[in-house]
């Protein structure tokens, strides 16, 4: 009798090892994510961000990068993944206060405060963890944006960690993305692109959606906290990203 419960145990943990492991992500076809994601036409100037980021982060660190490299950062991975950089920054000032060594009561990292839940989708998308997680093409457009305009050079996370044991992975993972500032902003970026993707393809036969209607869904998305807190923090980085817009656009 012992000895059956105990090979029962195996079982279910085997068959919940492997469900883990073969976890899909979204499988959003590549031309979902290949149009402009913007909420206002004209992007912000590196002094303009440069100066946004210094007012709002006073005091911040400017060790691991300066508010200057930062702002230059934010909008070459913003327009590598072409989405909107006043969000995106509204994003990062919501996560992090712009302060890449950040770290949340939940674990979560970095200037967007990264979870497990988050490295494992990127993971996906980028055929890292195998071909079920994301459609074959969208793999080839993700790491198409990584080696022509984020940087050629990139090695993405997994493969830099694939000499730890699981368990260890991904802590290691989140401490590789405080002290890497580019690939923080990187995955980051594609997350929100991919929430935005995700979004547009459900939306897709609505005729009465706007550009706003599909980043405050892409945002709750990002942040997926129960009991309506997801919705609270998207309208947070929405009105954020609009203030920042009429500082400079008055």
């Amino acid at each position: 009798m012992f000895k059956n419960l105990i090979l029962a145990s195996l079982a279910v943990s085997s068959i919940l090892s492997l469900a883990q492991a073969s976890d899909p992500g979204f499988r959003v076809p590549s031309r979902f994510f290949e149009p402009k994601a913007l909420l206002f036409e004209k992007a912000p100037t590196e002094d303009q961000l440069t100066a946004h980021i210094k007012k709002m982060a006073v005091g911040r660190s400017q060790k691991l990068i300066n508010n200057r490299m930062l702002a230059r950062e934010i909008l070459h991975t913003c327009a590598c993944f072409n989405i909107d950089p006043y969000i995106f920054t509204a994003l990062i000032h919501t996560e992090s206060s712009f302060n890449n060594n950040a770290t949340s009561a939940t674990g979560a990292v970095g200037f967007t405060q990264f979870t497990n839940i988050g490295l494992t989708e990127v993971h996906d998308q980028l055929g890292e963890r195998g071909k079920t997680g994301a459609i074959l093409s969208t793999i080839k457009f993700w790491k198409n944006i990584f080696n022509t305009c984020v940087d050629p050079e990139w090695m993405p996370l997994w493969k830099r960690t694939l000499h730890l044991p699981e368990e260890e992975r991904k802590a290691y993972q989140k401490k590789i993305l405080k002290t890497d500032p580019v690939l923080s902003l990187a995955y980051g970026t594609l997350l929100l692109k991919l929430y935005w993707g995700r979004q547009s393809q459900l939306w897709e036969e609505r005729t009465d959606k706007t550009p706003e209607d599909v980043f405050f869904r892409a945002l709750a998305r990002y942040n997926g906290e129960p009991d309506g807190r997801a919705d609270l923090y998207a309208k947070k980085v929405l009105d954020r990203a609009k203030k920042f817009y009429k500082s400079f656009n008055d």
